[in-house]
């Protein structure tokens, strides 16, 4: 294993057999984008959400055009390059937070920013579909190591489950919401 903690034999990163799910893509053609990203860097700018602004985000329905005229202000005012394309990277840390965590480790990953979404607590959702009771089950990442991503102009954000945590009630999602915000501000 070389200092960046990852092994390039390390089974299971994009196609675990062990996980009976979900559709995963080679982990070359994954790296091979990054390495197309770096040789391209005068024509493709990798923005993470730290490069728009968050103000008043609060409209979920109107959101998406009001974000992609924030994106037009800033390629109008000369804050991105319009020369270039731009490009969002976003993990959801869902169901399988080790194969996240090799892809970031990955050296290819090196100097190409993205947006890092986490549960606070990752639900049971076998046990959820076959006895509607909530649970939840292990979530392991690497904080330490997100916390240097975050050095490096990587985003760590809350990947929300609330409402499903809540079991569909607005009332409960809102309590879980806030929870799991204290949680992960402390």
């Amino acid at each position: 294993m070389d200092d960046s903690g990852f092994d390039g034999d390390e089974p299971g990163l994009l196609d675990d057999a062990e996980d009976k799910g979900g559709a995963y893509f080679p982990i070359t053609y994954i790296t091979g984008m990054f390495d197309y990203f770096r040789r391209h860097a005068n024509d493709i700018s990798v923005l993470t959400y730290d490069d728009f602004p968050w103000d008043g985000d609060f409209d979920f329905e109107g959101g998406y055009p009001a974000e992609r005229s924030a994106w037009t202000s800033g390629l109008n005012s000369g804050r991105f390059d319009k020369s270039k394309s731009h490009v969002v990277i976003q993990y959801d840390v869902d169901s399988a937070p080790h194969r996240t965590m090799s892809l970031l480790r990955h050296p290819a990953h090196r100097g190409v920013p993205a947006n890092v979404m986490i549960f606070n607590r990752r639900i049971d959702r076998k046990r959820l579909r076959s006895s509607g009771e909530l649970g939840f089950t292990p979530y392991d990442f690497d904080e330490a190591y997100l916390r240097t991503l975050q050095k490096e102009g990587f985003v760590v954000g809350y990947h929300t489950n609330a409402y499903e945590q809540g079991l569909h009630n607005e009332e409960r999602a809102l309590l879980a919401f806030d929870e799991d915000a204290h949680t992960l501000t402390e």
